[in-house]
């Protein structure tokens, strides 16, 4: 009979887990062809449960916003990134033909094609021209509203990024 201690048995499943991840990549690409592209099935590429390296980043930006604010918010994104989807929200708005423009900034660049325009209740998507940001890399989000007394209530951003 084999006899393993318990700290070796912890070896070899390490083992076989460092040896094993780098191949889900590539197994992945290899098996697209014959399991079809999740980017079928909805607007953003669906990643798989087994990626790693995914960061989803819902923004609920709560209170009432009446005015053009930049830069509402900011951070930093820790590690080189790709931006994979944006989209934003807003739970109420008022007022006569309020408008309200999302523009998401790359070191004060934007990185949509435009800026995402919300209809209250409705969750619209952004186009992502400059996909591609930097290790600590300052991200912020622009409010551009108009209209005659607009009101917008509690915006949401949602953002997913897949590290590099």
């Amino acid at each position: 009979m084999l006899k393993i201690s318990l700290k070796s048995c912890f070896a070899i499943i390490a083992a076989v887990m460092i040896l094993t991840i780098p191949l889900i990549g590539p197994l992945e690409r290899t098996l697209q062809p014959l399991i079809g592209a999740p980017e079928a099935m909805a607007d953003t590429a669906n990643p798989s449960p087994a990626s790693s390296g995914y960061m989803v980043m819902p923004m609920p930006i709560m209170g009432l916003y009446t005015s053009n604010t930049a830069s509402v918010v900011k951070f930093k994104v820790p590690y080189p990134a790709k931006l994979v989807h944006v989209s934003a929200t807003a739970r109420q708005s008022s007022g006569s033909n309020p408008t309200l423009t999302v523009n998401v900034k790359d070191a004060g660049t934007t990185v949509l094609s435009s800026p995402i325009s919300i209809t209250a209740g409705t969750v619209t998507d952004g186009v992502i021209s400059s996909p591609t940001v930097t290790d600590e890399s300052l991200l912020s989000v622009d409010f551009a509203i108009t209209g005659t007394a607009p009101r917008w209530n509690d915006i949401t951003l949602l953002l997913l990024l897949k590290r590099l």
